[in-house]
């Protein structure tokens, strides 16, 4: 409040504040700006810096966790006829996370009736990655009409996820392609600002959520349980960031861009959760 003001910084504590004609949202992890200036009004950015410096180094345990995690085997595009190892589509995914952000990509969903496969491991190296422009998110969150929680990050991620209701998917859907988003904040103004959040799923539960044979937004893999399992795993791979960021930087995309029908197609080919769809 105003008192509150005066009572922290005297009576002309105007003179310390900075005023903006609005928020907006751009993402960017090389060429970070915190205030945009557009047609001469000042908009604050709600997006988080970036805050990891690429350096080389190792980062074999993060390499080794991405194949375990998206798989080994061999994928064949349905159009171009091209081989792809699966983890390399996963690979792409991080990388066109990290250099195009505001790309639309698909809805990733981690599906294992098995515990210690790594599904909430991943999530965490995302965080570590991408810092508070990583969410945690709940069931409730994506039925809730009050969505400021992700409208501004790079990425949602609900573990536990139990979406039966067709009415719920058909929102993610239409959230995965917006370019933009009403936020309805409680209690607060609505307003709009750009929309770039990816969504991951999780759970045990094979019917995590409402999907058809004929949806090409999401993307759905069968996580096989680890091995050996590590305890010091995630603070191992936050340690090897530098040097994978090292590497995306100079790392060619395994594949094209091409329209949703046909990627649609390579991801289909690239699920591994062997479950009959209906």
């Amino acid at each position: 409040t105003k008192e509150t003001m005066k009572d922290l910084y005297a009576k002309d504590f105007q003179k310390h504040l900075k005023f903006f004609d609005g928020f907006c949202n751009v993402p960017d992890h090389w060429n970070y700006e915190q205030v945009i200036e557009r047609g001469g009004k000042q908009f604050y950015n709600r997006y988080f810096p970036f805050r990891w410096v690429p350096e080389p180094g190792e980062f074999g345990k993060i390499l080794g966790f991405i194949k375990h995690i998206f798989g080994e085997h061999e994928v064949s595009h349905a159009a171009s006829g091209r081989r792809y190892p699966a983890w390399e589509l996963g690979l792409d995914y991080i990388q066109l996370l990290l250099h195009q952000p505001t790309q639309a990509l698909p809805v990733v969903c981690l599906y294992s009736p098995e515990n210690v496969t790594g599904k909430s491991t991943f999530g965490k190296l995302l965080a570590d990655l991408f810092g508070d422009n990583v969410v945690q998110i709940g069931n409730a969150d994506l039925q809730s009409d009050f969505n400021e929680t992700y409208s501004d990050k790079l990425l949602a991620i609900c573990e536990e996820t139990l979406l039966e209701r067709k009415r719920d998917v058909e929102r993610i859907k239409a959230l995965s392609t917006s370019e933009s988003i009403l936020v309805n904040p409680k209690g607060q103004k609505q307003f709009v600002i750009d929309f770039f959040c990816k969504f991951q799923f999780y759970s045990n539960n094979i019917r995590m959520i409402y999907v058809t044979r004929h949806d090409e937004r999401f993307w759905i893999i069968k996580v096989p349980t680890i091995k050996t399992h590590n305890p010091n795993l995630q603070a191992e791979m936050r340690e090897q960031i530098p040097g994978f960021l090292q590497y995306l930087k100079t790392r060619e995309l395994a594949t094209q861009r091409v329209e949703r029908r046909l990627a649609g197609a390579l991801l289909r080919l690239a699920s591994q959760t062997g479950r009959k769809i209906d």
